[in-house]
């Protein structure tokens, strides 16, 4: 794929990110109306609805930021922003944890660095599974070097990092 390294996107590839990520957030969107019309509307779509256009509206303000780096912390809120929606998708099939650091929430990590383990995770967790997953996000210190965010399944299969 052009401008994709061989461990995936280049830093500043964010188009591609942004489409692919799009793309998955209005099918859920949609899902979410459909089940809603399928139920004969109720109360709590538009609400939800409402929740998921402002977190979609936010992690698409991030996506947008200058530059290739962003603080650890904004990492990790896009994280949550992004699970949130896919729990809204997957109704109750999704659960997810998020390890803040009280140490170098600030240092700078690679801005979207995050997404593509996310998006496999969902897939390996949910897409391509029946029952409940577990999306672990955590900031880890392999070998006391610096603090680098990572994604694990765990749930409906044995939990392990993702590739």
């Amino acid at each position: 794929m052009p401008g994709a390294a061989a461990d995936g996107p280049a830093p500043n590839d964010c188009g591609l990110l942004r489409s692919r990520f799009a793309s998955g957030v209005l099918v859920a969107l949609c899902a979410l109306a459909r089940a809603g019309e399928g139920r004969g509307g109720g109360r709590h779509v538009p609400e939800t609805l409402e929740i998921a256009l402002g977190e979609l509206s936010r992690i698409f303000y991030y996506a947008e930021g200058r530059g290739d780096e962003a603080p650890l912390r904004e990492e990790l809120d896009f994280a949550e922003r992004y699970l949130r929606l896919q729990a809204i998708r997957f109704e109750g099939r999704l659960r997810f944890a998020i390890s803040r650091p009280t140490s170098e929430i600030d240092r700078p990590t690679r801005r979207l660095g995050l997404f593509e383990s996310l998006e496999r995770a969902v897939a390996e967790g949910l897409e391509l599974r029946e029952g409940e997953a577990l999306i672990v996000v955590e900031a880890a210190s392999p070998g006391g070097e610096a603090l680098e965010p990572r994604v694990r399944l765990a749930g409906g299969g044995a939990p392990g990092p993702l590739p």
